[in-house]
């Protein structure tokens, strides 16, 4: 079901806390930290990356990036530039981060 996921309006309508701690385990389930840059998700579902980016935005800039021709699955990161990689960590927070010295 990678390609039929999406997050539900009570998330996405529901307090800032409760939308940092949605992306806060979907990012620590699915984003690659680059070490000393910027974080990014993969994946084959651009509608559920578009809903993640329209909360993401509540808090830190990020941008769909498509890779067209270079996956066959048409997969799209959701991506967190290096510039935001510390507010991102202030607001969202990242336990896959909290004991590695990255930010």
């Amino acid at each position: 079901k990678s390609r039929e996921w999406s997050i539900s309006s009570e998330i996405i309508q529901s307090p800032m806390e409760v939308q940092a701690a949605w992306l806060r385990a979907f990012f620590d389930d699915e984003a690659h930290f680059v070490p000393k840059g910027g974080i990014r998700v993969r994946s084959v579902n651009r509608p559920g990356l578009e809903q993640a980016a329209q909360m993401l935005r509540r808090f830190v800039p990020c941008h769909l990036t498509p890779v067209v021709g270079l996956y066959p699955d048409h997969s799209c990161y959701l991506v967190v530039p290096t510039s935001a990689r510390a507010r991102f960590l202030q607001l969202i927070g990242s336990l896959k981060m909290a004991s590695r010295d990255c930010a």
